[in-house]
């Protein structure tokens, strides 16, 4: 027994079954559409983990703060240390040894 399918009236049809074959191209993009950007309108919509982000956010704002105040009190220290040397040789050849 061969089974055929069934046939549409115009009024049972989507528009897109009317177009025929740029209606299938068309859903065929709105599909792959559709799995695309599903997974980023889920992620877009999901405030789960946001404090953690936030949290990150803040603790990597510290520690570029960090970094930037420990880098420029070395440079400080050394320019000191840079003086004092300098200052230490002229006492010492100031005296004659």
């Amino acid at each position: 027994m061969i089974h055929s399918e069934p046939t549409l009236t115009s009024a049972q049809r989507t528009p897109l079954e009317e177009k025929g074959a740029s209606a299938s191209s068309s859903n065929y993009k709105k599909r792959i559409y559709s799995l695309l950007f599903a997974p980023l309108r889920f992620l877009v919509r999901d405030q789960r983990g946001l404090s953690s982000v936030e949290y990150v956010i803040l603790l990597v704002m510290i520690v570029v703060g960090a970094v930037a105040t420990w880098k420029n009190i070395g440079t400080n220290i050394k320019e000191g240390l840079g003086k004092a040397e300098s200052d230490s040789q002229i006492i010492v050849e100031g005296t004659g040894h």
